[in-house]
């Protein structure tokens, strides 16, 4: 209110409290942008005691009192809703900047943004998206964008390279909305992708800052808003998830076989049945069902995967190139994270949408992380027992160093041919 009296030298007949009590705001976003001005209403009756008149004085004969509120002018009015509307918007970009992307969207919030967002052209939608700061350029590192195709290039080209990537991943993403699909989750998992890649002081963050296809993030995005409009509950999940399972193990046991060369064959099992069998796990989908809140069903890639166990780099890629005589496929390559593990992931698409997941590990990696059999490191339950504590709890910084010490040791025996794809993968942020 500091403003609006000194323009007025003190003048204004009300306290800041009666002004306050008076005034109402009220906040509607017409084009679902968050862009539009708060609206400011004063409630006259509770400017009914000004400090410039006293209430039931005489007023001269003839001449009718006039209505108290009106001791609060209209060029007063207008001067302080210029003032809460001008603070109102400075505090609104301010904590726009903190804000972090949310969990989920809800419902509500799904059905707005489907109404709102088919209605517009695919040139809005992009300019949307770059407005609110989803095309934000990014920051690297010591290491280049490792889905560009410039890897050998200054970090100029590689990030115009990348920065087109994701352009026209959204240019891609809004099109698809474009006849109604569902959004909601969809989106908001590429709201996160989007976010973490801002904060990223190294190279990209999350689940595409891997070594694979270079462009792993731009068709992965594509398959899962497809998917989306396609498994909308877990119903539809459960419906096909055992015969994709058996025809991605049908196919991965033909690729191994034709490999050879020692590879170990891991026919795993859905996420949401027990084991290999058809009886569903509730544990499992309750899972799935966590994992949807992010990136919708469509978008959770292990209900249906398989693993393999290899011995050389070469075979991670005839593993790949087997795969794709049977699916499509993205090689999402390798990633380490800050426990010291490692490994390579494909995915596969089946002919009704579902996308499952290929996990592929060096042998010696692989008896780090078992808890069970000769040489077992148990890497993973160091890496369970952990996870969940604070950063910065001792507990996790001694589990960690031990799961570290657990992964090189392993990485030693490998040799230096995974010793140099260790070095060279992005890392995935704990």
């Amino acid at each position: 209110m500091a403003s609006a009296r000194s323009k007025f030298e003190g003048t204004i007949p009300y306290t800041d409290e009666q002004l306050i009590d008076a005034i109402k705001v009220s906040y509607e976003s017409r084009n679902g942008d968050g862009r539009d001005d708060p609206e400011i209403e004063f409630d006259d009756d509770k400017l009914a005691k000004p400090k410039t008149r006293v209430i039931g004085q005489a007023s001269l004969p003839g001449i009718p009192d006039p209505p108290p509120s009106e001791a609060l002018t209209a060029d007063m009015r207008e001067t302080i809703t210029d003032a809460l509307v001008s603070s109102f918007n400075d505090r609104a970009e301010s904590d726009a900047s903190d804000v972090d992307p949310p969990d989920y969207l809800g419902d509500d919030l799904e059905d707005y943004q489907r109404e709102s967002w088919t209605s517009r052209s695919e040139r809005e939608k992009y300019r949307w998206a770059l407005d609110n700061g989803y095309l934000d350029d990014i920051e690297y590192g010591q290491g280049k964008f490792v889905g560009s195709s410039k890897e050998d290039g200054t970090d100029a080209e590689v990030r115009r390279d990348a920065q087109s990537i994701y352009q026209e991943s959204i240019r891609s993403f809004a099109a698809g909305q474009s006849s109604g699909q569902d959004i909601g989750a969809a989106w908001a998992g590429l709201r996160k992708r989007w976010s973490a890649l801002r904060q990223s002081s190294k190279d990209v963050k999350g689940r595409f800052a891997r070594s694979g296809d270079h462009d792993a993030k731009l068709r992965m995005n594509r398959w899962a808003v497809e998917a989306n409009t396609k498994f909308k509950n877990i119903e539809d999940v459960k419906a096909v998830a055992l015969q994709n399972q058996r025809a991605l193990q049908a196919a991965g046991q033909e690729v191994a076989d034709k490999i050879g060369g020692g590879i170990v064959f891991k026919r795993v099992g859905t996420k949401i049945t027990i084991k290999d069998t058809a009886e569903f796990l509730d544990k499992g989908i309750a899972r799935v069902e966590t994992k949807a809140k992010t990136r919708g069903l469509g978008g959770v890639t292990d209900v249906v995967r398989i693993g393999y166990i290899v011995k050389t780099p070469e075979q991670v890629q005839g593993i790949v190139d087997g795969l794709r005589e049977h699916f499509e496929v993205i090689n999402e390559g390798y990633q380490t994270n800050q426990w010291g593990y490692y490994d390579a992931k494909a995915l596969v698409r089946f002919d009704n949408g579902m996308i499952g997941e290929v996990q592929i590990m060096e042998h010696n990696l692989e008896r780090a992380k078992s808890s069970k059999g000769e040489g077992a490191g148990h890497g993973h339950e160091l890496y369970d027992a952990g996870r969940e504590l604070p950063v910065a709890d001792p507990k996790r910084q001694e589990l960690m160093a031990k799961s570290q010490k657990v992964y090189l040791g392993a990485l030693a025996k490998a040799g230096p041919a995974w010793r140099a794809i260790y070095e060279r993968a992005p890392l995935k942020p704990d």
